[in-house]
């Protein structure tokens, strides 16, 4: 029968654990790292020729290792110390783990916060990045119209021979894409892109008005006839009327 707690001393406890658990010195050292010489001074209640602190610290090691509660075995095995050092550097030693915790809290609360504080302006970046849309082809057709002075060198008017007496029909075919904006009888019935290889058309009874972001890039028909190139490439042309009488530029 072992003697009790109280009467076991440090290095007894120790053994008797170690021995309960049927571990051998050699796997304690291989698991733990401490020098086996520590370990058998310890367990024959022997002070190792190192300073306290490395002492105790080894010892809470293996009382950790051994599932034990260091704090109340270290008082069975006092260390010989100058003055009033012991207190202290055992004082240090147990306070080691708590200033660790804390000081691993304070990083990974500051890891955290920074990490928030980028995602939060990486969103904002996306946000601001997806809200400016680049301006459409319509748009740059209509600033160019505003800026543009010259439309089209042709008289005020030019007659169309074979126009039909009671309805015009205008089509619009596509070479290049082209922004385009059509009026039949003062109602705004197509305002787009006229894409490459597409066509529209529409009648009116009194007149169609033309509205072109890109005169070379279209071929017009009245009244299934072709017209003549109505302007080069990139050319704007506003306000082309046609109707009965013919077909007007309003410069």
């Amino acid at each position: 029968m072992s003697r009790s707690d109280k009467e076991e001393t440090l290095g007894e406890t120790l053994k008797r654990v170690r021995l309960e658990k049927r571990l051998r010195l050699e796997e304690v050292h291989q698991k733990t790292k401490i020098p086996i010489k520590f370990l058998e001074a310890i367990e024959e209640n022997q002070s190792p020729s190192m300073n306290p602190v490395y002492i105790k610290g080894l010892i809470k090691i293996y009382c950790n290792f051994l599932d034990l509660d260091y704090r109340s075995l270290l008082e069975k095995f006092p260390l010989e110390t100058k003055g009033g050092s012991e207190k202290k550097e055992n004082a240090m030693l147990l306070a080691t783990p708590k200033f660790k915790v804390q000081r691993f809290l304070f990083i990974k609360t500051t890891v955290i916060i920074l990490s928030i504080i980028l995602l939060f302006m990486l969103g904002l970046f996306m946000l601001k990045t997806k809200t400016k849309k680049p301006p459409s082809l319509a748009q740059n057709y209509k600033t160019e119209a505003a800026s543009h002075k010259t439309f089209l060198e042709w008289p005020k008017e030019k007659t169309i021979s074979e126009v039909a007496d009671k309805t015009i029909k205008v089509s619009l075919r596509a070479n290049q894409d082209c922004w385009a904006k059509v009026t039949v009888d003062g109602k705004v019935v197509f305002q787009s892109i006229l894409k490459k290889g597409r066509s529209g058309s529409w009648e009116a009874k009194e007149s169609i008005k033309l509205s072109l972001g890109n005169a070379g890039g279209i071929e017009l028909y009245v009244n299934d006839k072709p017209f003549s190139t109505l302007g080069r490439s990139g050319q704007i042309i506003r306000d082309l009327i046609i109707d009965p009488e013919g077909i007007k530029v309003i410069r």
